[in-house]
Order: C-alpha cells, then sequence, then structure tokens
C-alpha cells in the first residue's frame, strides 16, 4: 500500500495498493520520473513516482551511485578507459570536479538519510547523456552540479 495525495488539491491522502502496472512503469520509466523528481516532483503524487523514490533512497542505489562516481573519478584520474565500452565521461570534466564529486560519493554511501530528489539529481548527473560530465570542458558546471546534488540530499524535515 502507497499513501498518495490527490493530483487537483495535494492535499488528500489516499491509500492505494501497488499494482504490477505500477511497477513496470517504475522500472520501464526510471529516467522519466528521474528527471520528474529531480525537478522537485514529489514523489506521493503518483504509484510509479513513489516506488521509484522508494527505489532511489534505498541503500543499494546509494552503493550503487557512489560507486558509480567512485569509478568514474579513478577512470579520470588513471586514464585506463581501454576496458570501458561504453560513453566515457570528459576526463577533464571529471577531473576539474574531482573534489565535489568525490564529495557527493562519500555523501550517497554515508548513512545519512537522502532525498528521492537527490537521488535523483545524482542518478541525472551519472546516466543523461547531456550531463555535464560527458561534454569536454564543462568542469565547473560539474562541480556546480555535484554541489548542488549534496544540498538536494538534505531531506525536507517537517
Amino acid at each position: 500500500m502507497l499513501m498518495l495525495t490527490t493530483e487537483e488539491t495535494g492535499r488528500v491522502v489516499a491509500a492505494q495498493r501497488v499494482r504490477l502496472r505500477d511497477r513496470l512503469v517504475a522500472r520501464l520509466a526510471a529516467g522519466t520520473l528521474d528527471r520528474r523528481l529531480a525537478a522537485g516532483v514529489a514523489p506521493d503524487r503518483s504509484p510509479a513516482l513513489a516506488l521509484r523514490a522508494q527505489w532511489l533512497i534505498g541503500a543499494s542505489a546509494r552503493r550503487k551511485l557512489a560507486a558509480h562516481i567512485r569509478t568514474i573519478v579513478a577512470d579520470a584520474r588513471n586514464y585506463d578507459n581501454w576496458r570501458r565500452p561504453c560513453i566515457v565521461a570528459s576526463r577533464h570534466a571529471v577531473r576539474t570536479a574531482a573534489e565535489d564529486l568525490d564529495a557527493l560519493a562519500d555523501r550517497l554511501a554515508g548513512g545519512l538519510p537522502v532525498s528521492a530528489r537527490g537521488m535523483a539529481q545524482a542518478q541525472l548527473l551519472l546516466s543523461d547523456p547531456t550531463s555535464p560530465l560527458y561534454e569536454h570542458g564543462r568542469g565547473a558546471a560539474v562541480r556546480a552540479a555535484a554541489s548542488a546534488t549534496i544540498v538536494a540530499l538534505q531531506p525536507l524535515t517537517a
């Protein structure tokens, strides 16, 4: 069961059973859901958003993102991208922002609570092909994005 707010007012809370369709949408539309969460859409607006947010703030996702960031930074420092047949982050951008990226990885791997919005921003920084991480000469933008993500990871307190 998920507790969701209604789209119209955002005030009425309704319990909703999680369906297989909701789970499929949460998995297959992860990128779209991440963009919505990163933009600040409340996770309780739809079952798919709630499920995606739940996955993002979990320990497994946090460990995976932290490990991915550390791998990107290590590869940029050592430049042994021959073992990675995928799109490679800009070595220059990563080296310029290495300290900020390390701080982001440390925050993700730490035990403090995180927000779904911040986790979605971290996910997009790593996975979105338009991320400054993949453009040469965008080190300052990567630093700014990593710093903003660290701030966004702080959960809202009631």
